[in-house]
């Protein structure tokens, strides 16, 4: 009722809800920094083991320690995650990719 006075009230919830999600041709995912730990587990099916953090973007700078920088990368076990765009000292697009195990581990 109260969004019918003062206009939509957004929450942090809504917000990541929002995030936009682009599927490339080559397989990686686009995702604004604010996209849910939870939701990139789901469009790959892979872990991010993180309970301090909600966001993919809050992830990286947690793994990082510091500031992140375009080109920047987080490798976990099964995902590949690049620091595509920043605004200032804020993460605003990362491109994601699932590590193939084989590559990970070539055989002799």
């Amino acid at each position: 009722m109260l969004e019918e006075i003062v206009g939509e009230i957004e929450d942090e919830f809504s917000r990541s809800r929002d995030a936009q999600v682009i599927h490339q041709a080559d397989g990686k995912v686009l995702v604004d920094a604010g996209v849910t730990t939870e939701h990139v587990e789901e469009i790959f099916g892979a872990t991010i083991d993180t309970t301090e953090v909600d966001t993919v973007g809050g992830y990286v700078y947690q793994r990082l320690g510091r500031i992140p920088q375009q080109g920047d990368i987080v490798v976990t076990d099964s995902l590949h995650i690049e620091v595509v765009t920043m605004l200032g000292r804020r993460l605003r697009k990362l491109r994601i990719h699932r590590i193939d195990e084989g590559a990970a581990n070539p055989s002799s």
